[in-house]
């Protein structure tokens, strides 16, 4: 403890064989490892949660559409008009987080590519067991953070595109012409499902996962090829 640090930090004081002064050092790195590692934890896992949960208010609502009232016309006008001012909050609140978050998961997919490749180099390079692990553990845990965020991206497009299916599923054929019409009108929105997009136009979905891992194994087959 007196002669090497856990983090590779530099500071602006001598602490070598001072003890006291060592274990506070190491109490300070273990408490910002431990806090920096909660606060991207609860990160990622806010945003992946937002999306699972906008995901499950469209199935909600899919479900409401589903079970539309057909013996009651006055009755069937009020549900829809409620649930499509349900869909319209819903669809407002996910561009709400289209617009604070997408420069931050342009960000994370960004460094994520970059961070599995240059992690996976540098796997080749390891000649211990301990660094090998510290770096297999690494790659998986950079690829887990990306294919969350894909995932739940995924899902809430997946709840949108079925938004259509549920509404046909209705009685819609029991109901008067008027009503029919505004199922037609509606239908036509529910054609153009909800996407979340980040950086470039990218849309946050499953295949995006495999586009990212792709480009970390071009870049990592390119580092691969560049002389010692």
């Amino acid at each position: 403890m007196t002669t090497s640090r856990t983090l590779p930090t530099w500071y602006p004081f001598e602490w070598e064989g001072k003890l006291g002064l060592c274990f506070i050092l190491f109490t300070y790195e273990l408490c910002a490892g431990f806090t920096f590692v909660i606060l991207e934890v609860v990160v990622d896992t806010f945003m992946a949660c937002l999306l699972l949960i906008i995901g499950g208010q469209l199935e909600s609502l899919g479900y409401r559409f589903k079970n539309l009232p057909a013996d009651n016309a006055i009755m069937w006008r009020i549900k829809f008009k409620e649930y499509v001012e349900d869909y319209n909050s819903i669809y407002k609140l996910s561009r709400e987080f289209e617009n604070l978050f997408s420069g931050t998961i342009f960000i994370q997919a960004l460094f994520g590519c970059l961070l599995i490749c240059l992690s996976a180099f540098a796997l080749g390079l390891a000649t211990d067991t301990g660094t090998f692990m510290r770096f297999v553990a690494f790659i998986f845990t950079m690829l887990y953070e990306v294919f969350l965020m894909c995932y739940a991206g995924d899902y809430l497009t997946e709840k949108s595109e079925k938004l259509l299916f549920d509404l046909y599923s209705s009685s819609w054929p029991d109901i008067p012409q008027d009503c029919r019409k505004m199922v037609l009108i509606l239908s036509m929105k529910f054609g153009n499902p909800i996407v979340i997009k980040f950086g470039f136009i990218q849309h946050l979905l499953l295949q995006t996962f495999t586009k990212i891992v792709d480009a970390a194994y071009k870049l990592y087959a390119l580092l691969q090829q560049v002389p010692e």
